[in-house]
């Protein structure tokens, strides 16, 4: 009993069957050929729109190189510093010998 059930419904559910394994089959074409081919076309395009400029990378380097000079700190050296508040130091004089 149960067999004839199966055999009856076993067209219609191999054919729904058939109808899925093709709707994936045509979505994995689409996604992976015709898509990428629309995507070439469209890149050879714009590629001939586009101006092409050689970067002098020597001159980006060095330009580079002196903005971060520019911008960084430079180092203080505390002790080195003069103390504008601090009394003068005199000059010592130099020492005569005394007559005896």
């Amino acid at each position: 009993m149960k067999f004839n059930v199966l055999a009856r419904y076993l067209k219609y559910f191999s054919l729904a069957l058939m109808v899925v394994f093709l709707g994936l089959t045509v979505s994995f074409l689409y996604l992976n050929f015709y898509e990428t081919i629309t995507q070439a076309r469209v890149i050879y395009n714009l590629k001939n729109q586009v101006d092409f400029e050689l970067i002098d990378v020597h001159l980006y380097n060095q330009i580079n190189q002196n903005l971060a000079n520019k911008n960084s700190l430079l180092e203080i050296k505390v002790r080195e510093l003069n103390n504008p508040f601090a009394a003068p130091v005199a000059a010592s004089a130099p020492a005569t010998p005394v007559a005896p």
